[in-house]
């Protein structure tokens, strides 16, 4: 299948923009040069281009849509389901029928992917009535859920108390695992487990169910639809890499943002970076391109056997996962091309997805009660001068693992 690739933005380029060429491993991202940014034209892909969205300007229609947001918040309090969205500080009391002292974290929390594939097949038994995308829904509103999750995904069937918990036909043990919270930053902090790979990485399976339900039910609304952004952005990648610079900004300008996962003294942006976009994380979001495509391939899939035929492979089928970067480039519009030995991101690539990055800073950076008070007059925009750092941090671990792909 062929199908034309959009542009990461459709606004025409921005004045000329300093760019990060990647080149040989090991370059510092501070290695910038300044380029005349132009217009990329259409590409041929093997995967669909992610959608992009474009701001919504009808005052109405915000108005309408922050009014529905009023109601869903209210219900979701009356729940006392809270947001736990771009919170890097998780509660630690767990919400199923064992205490929190049950709750497998370190190692424990650290799966194996076989294993995790086997839990989810028995999580599927336990839930005879939710078909693979509401069984998905389900476990990502375990690890994933509040008010701005419903805004970000509102035609998901899995909100407030729709999740994996006091279910007595869903053993202790699969129970256990498939609530598992990993060390990302402490202990415990990451609401969702790690799933170990053969090749010995890490995947952090709450943003990579996050990042499959964007993207089966992309429609979003108020705040995310007032700034024009897709929640392919605010689940995935771009989020991770946008944190990472309105933390920096913030530091740099004297006001430690209190949403990062431990304070520091400075304002080291790698450490920002770091703390934001660990790899499991990362691989996590990036998985979420190949493995929608692999889940496509046949109508009515379970979700365990998509996982198992992604990660594992079938008999006489190798795993989906060899094509995990060639799917994430694609569809997320990154051009790259050989050079020398190697390969380098195209250079126009990078004012529109600096530009694409800041419009979710935007959003994180107003925080939700300003976030909102934007859709209702005029959402705010500015410069994040740390975006160009933080995706050229990206870039640059991106880069050798594509180039490895390519050479398997």
């Amino acid at each position: 299948m062929q199908q034309q690739a959009e542009l990461a933005l459709a606004d025409p380029p921005v004045a000329p923009t300093p760019l990060r060429l990647v080149g040989r491993r090991g370059l510092r991202p501070e290695r910038l040069a300044a380029a005349e940014p132009v217009q990329v034209p259409a590409v041929r892909t093997l995967f669909p281009a992610i959608h992009h969205i474009q701001p919504d300007r009808s005052a109405l229609d915000r108005a309408n849509a922050l009014w529905a947001a009023t109601k869903r918040a209210a219900d979701l309090g009356r729940r006392r389901t809270a947001s736990r969205l771009w919170s890097r500080r998780w509660s630690r009391a767990a919400a199923g029928p064992w205490s929190s002292a049950a709750v497998l974290t370190g190692s424990e929390a650290v799966i194996p992917v076989d294993r995790f594939v086997a839990y989810v097949e028995e999580a599927e038994r336990a839930f005879p009535e939710d078909s693979p995308a509401d069984l998905l829904s389900r476990m990502r509103n375990t690890y994933y859920s509040g008010f701005l999750v419903s805004q970000l995904l509102p035609d998901s069937r899995a909100h407030g108390g729709r999740t994996l918990h006091g279910n007595p036909r869903l053993g202790r043990t699969a129970h256990r695992h498939l609530t598992a919270r990993a060390d990302e930053n402490g202990v415990g902090d990451n609401p969702s487990p790690y799933v170990l790979l053969p090749s010995g990485e890490q995947v952090d399976v709450g943003h990579l169910f996050l990042g499959l339900e964007a993207l089966l039910h992309p429609r979003t609304t108020v705040p995310f639809s007032a700034y024009g952004v897709p929640n392919i952005d605010a689940t995935g990648w771009v989020a991770d890499v946008g944190m990472a610079s309105v933390w920096t900004t913030r530091h740099t300008e004297g006001a430690p943002d209190p949403r990062v996962s431990r304070r520091l003294s400075a304002a080291d942006r790698d450490a920002y970076y770091l703390m934001s976009a660990p790899d499991a994380d990362l691989l996590g979001d990036i998985d979420v391109f190949a493995m929608r495509a692999q889940w496509a391939l046949a109508a009515g899939q379970s979700l365990s056997a998509a996982l198992r035929a992604y990660y594992l492979g079938r008999p006489g089928r190798p795993p989906g996962l060899r094509w995990r970067w060639r799917a994430f480039a694609s569809a997320n519009r990154l051009i790259y091309e050989r050079v020398g030995g190697g390969h380098a991101w195209d250079p126009a690539l990078w004012p529109g997805w600096v530009r694409r990055i800041d419009r979710f800073n935007d959003v994180y950076g107003a925080g939700v009660g300003g976030s909102l008070w934007g859709t209702l007059t005029r959402p705010a925009s500015r410069v994040w001068p740390e975006t160009p750092y933080m995706l050229a941090m990206f870039l640059a671990w991106a880069r050798p693992l594509l180039e490895a792909e390519l050479a398997a």
